[in-house]
């Protein structure tokens, strides 16, 4: 179906979807990669391959990179839950 959202709404709603995507992936992974268990809510055919990726090189050298690029951060977001523009445009 269709909705009617404002075009910022949708920018927002299609930003937050990626992240919680992510996120979901990451506890999946996190949970259940070990244990070789599946969540309910992954399909069986799906968890195989999501296993197989796993333990490929090309998804370790990613998680490899991804390792290296967080503890070369210097600093960290920490503003909360507030946006900076929204910090900014309540300053």
């Amino acid at each position: 179906g269709e909705f009617d959202i404002d075009h910022l709404a949708k920018e927002w709603v299609i930003m937050n979807l990626a992240k919680k995507w992510k996120d979901f992936k990451a506890k999946v992974k996190n949970k259940w990669f070990m244990t070789r268990q599946r969540d309910d809510r992954v399909f069986p055919d799906q968890f195989n391959w999501l296993l197989k990726f796993w333990e490929s090189e090309k998804a370790k050298a990613r998680e490899l990179v991804g390792k290296q690029n967080r503890l070369e951060l210097k600093s960290v977001h920490t503003s909360g839950i507030k946006s900076f523009a929204r910090k900014r445009e309540e300053m």
